[in-house]
Parts: C-alpha cells; sequence; structure tokens
C-alpha cells in the first residue's frame, strides 16, 4: 500500500494549511462542469470528468501539479523530494490517461 504524499514523509512533514490554501485558490477552474453550454471543449470536460473523480490526494497533487507547472516546485510545496513528487505525478498521470483512452474507446464503439 502506497503512503499518502500529503500525510507525513519520512521525517518530513508538509503545511496542510499552506497545500490547502493553494489548492482551494485553484481548484474552481480544474472542475467538472455539466452544463451544456460550457466553452470548454469535449476532450477537456472528459478530463476534467475524470479529474473530479479522483480520490482527494491525487486531485490536490494534479491540480497543483498543473498550477505549478513542475515536480520540482511541488516537491517544495509539499515537503518531499522531487523524486517522490515526479513519481506520484507520473501515476496519477497513467490513471488519468488510461481512463481517458477508456472512455474514449466507448464512444468509438458506440459511434
Amino acid at each position: 500500500m502506497r503512503k499518502p504524499i500529503l500525510k507525513q514523509y519520512g521525517r518530513q512533514r508538509i503545511d496542510a494549511a499552506h497545500v490547502a490554501k493553494l489548492y482551494k485558490h485553484v481548484e474552481k477552474e480544474y472542475l467538472f462542469n455539466a452544463d451544456v453550454f460550457c466553452e470548454d471543449p469535449a476532450s477537456v470536460r472528459v478530463i476534467k470528468q475524470i479529474v473530479s473523480r479522483l480520490d482527494v490526494v491525487d486531485r490536490t497533487i494534479i491540480i497543483l501539479y498543473s498550477e505549478l507547472g513542475s515536480t520540482r516546485e511541488l516537491g517544495k510545496v509539499l515537503n518531499v523530494s522531487f523524486t517522490t513528487a515526479k513519481r506520484t505525478v507520473n501515476r496519477i498521470k497513467k490513471d488519468i490517461i488510461s481512463k481517458y483512452n477508456a472512455i474514449k474507446a466507448a464512444e468509438d464503439v458506440l459511434h
């Protein structure tokens, strides 16, 4: 079982209030909007829907990574090593990509 990155990691502890503040600041941009008048392209809506269904830790990490733009910066914010941040982000991205491909394959079968 993997160790949650937002909990204690080794001897380091992160400032959870700081991470929560950063996350709340950008969370709305990444939320799925089911409104038919939403201006997002279909592929973006699908990705937002996938991200919204991730568990809260993975969703927080991928959104912060998207905002910060690098795993080095994410590692600094979460007070974990660059390697841990990179490995975690890559795992989440693979999960998102596989879910996206499964949804697209299902849509292709229906059409």
